[in-house]
């Protein structure tokens, strides 16, 4: 019965969502580009959104600095990671009506569209030159994987990467918010319906900040981290846009991130709403990245850290989508424990307190009845060795 107890709590310390695992290889040959047909290239500052209804995770766009050429490289293709069978598709080639080459856009989903809002691209007159940014948004049919332009009424947001964006939906109606970029401060919400953006004042905003990351649930949007270029600044705050009362700033938690951009973050819905983040760099001196994964629960406001079992190389500029209680991470940049492009994909199954409070109880109750068995076992040996004596 002990030996029970003791393999009911390996079991629980040992749960598959508390170690890493690597659902497709790194691929090293990233430089021929041509022969990569069974996954897509090394890349970072690409986008990534769960597409849940046919279970994969669709990668588009992105950028990696050809180090044999020294010159940039732009991406402009599209791909799927299939959850079950952990196989990659191309499922655009980036030609045609689709959008330009770029790194630093938003790629959010709804419904069966994952739409893509601004970036930076190369230049038309000199790809190799200084990059220019965009005000595009695109939407990407999931069924059909084709692109169409998105047209919006009215006045629309200036060109800008780096920002940060999710869905939210009020009174029945889905709106896209953004907010901020490379040297932006500014918040605005384009509706779905009416493909009309609108600015929201944000002087009490959240301010000035690129590499920041957001999630939203319901009416709420929830915005963590970035930095300012000039000056140097990084933040670890935290922020709520809620339709009608605007941003607001949460309260600390007594154990939460440190300061960090480029990370990555994705919505989980279990028993609670989750943000799940992975990630990041603090650049403010020589960049030093981070591999520490956190849950937010986004009714408490508490921060989690989650301990795993294993680790994967500390990175940022990649994407982290989630699949039922699963979080993948894909792409991205690293410098230890050596400097590397990443085009693997890796997982977790992301555990809250709740998992763990389950595995105490059954760990608890095993114990009782471990006891209970033993004291039945030893009384009934007892009793048996009484009889045998008098008998005797």
């Amino acid at each position: 019965m002990w030996l029970l107890a003791a393999i009911v709590v390996v079991s629980a310390v040992r749960g598959d969502y508390s170690y890493w695992r690597e659902e497709s290889p790194q691929f090293f040959n990233f430089y021929e580009l041509e022969h990569v047909d069974r996954q897509p290239a090394f890349r970072y500052c690409h986008g990534a959104v769960s597409d849940d209804a046919r279970g994969r995770m669709v990668v588009t766009h992105g950028y990696f600095y050809d180090h044999r050429l020294h010159v940039p490289t732009w991406l402009a293709d599209t791909w799927a990671f299939h959850f079950t069978s952990r196989t990659w598709a191309r499922i655009h080639d980036g030609t045609g009506e689709a959008p330009s080459l770029r790194y630093g856009h938003l790629t959010v989903l709804t419904g069966n569209t994952m739409i893509l809002h601004g970036g930076d691209g190369p230049s038309k007159t000199d790809p190799t030159g200084p990059s220019s940014t965009s005000d595009e948004m695109w939407a990407f049919n999931l069924r059909t994987h084709t692109w169409t332009a998105t047209a919006a009424l009215g006045p629309s947001p200036p060109a800008r990467s780096l920002h940060a964006g999710a869905i939210l939906e009020s009174h029945g109606r889905k709106q896209l918010l953004i907010h901020g970029g490379l040297g932006k401060s500014d918040t605005w919400i384009f509706d779905l319906t009416d493909h009309a953006w609108r600015e929201i004042p944000s002087r009490d905003g959240p301010g000035t900040r690129h590499g920041a990351v957001a999630v939203a649930f319901g009416d709420s949007v929830f915005l963590h981290g970035g930095g300012t270029v000039n000056p140097v600044v990084l933040f670890d705050d935290l922020w709520r846009f809620r339709v009608g009362s605007g941003w607001a700033k949460m309260r600390a938690s007594p154990v939460q991130p440190s300061g960090r951009n480029y990370h990555a973050a994705s919505l989980l819905v279990r028993d609670t709403p989750m943000m799940v983040m992975f990630g990041g760099a603090n650049c403010t001196g020589a960049c030093i990245c981070f591999n520490d994964l956190w849950t937010l629960n986004l009714v408490t406001m508490q921060w989690t850290q989650v301990h795993t079992l294993s680790d994967i190389p500390t990175r940022y500029h990649h994407s982290l989508v989630v699949h039922h209680e699963d979080a993948y991470t894909f792409g991205g940049e690293s410098y230890t424990p050596r400097y590397m492009y990443h085009n693997s994909v890796t997982s977790i199954t992301v555990a809250n307190q709740s998992h763990w409070i389950a595995f105490f109880v059954l760990f608890v109750a095993t114990m009782i009845l471990a006891s209970m068995l033993w004291c039945a076992w030893t009384s009934r040996r007892g009793r048996r060795k009484t009889y045998e004596d008098h008998i005797q």
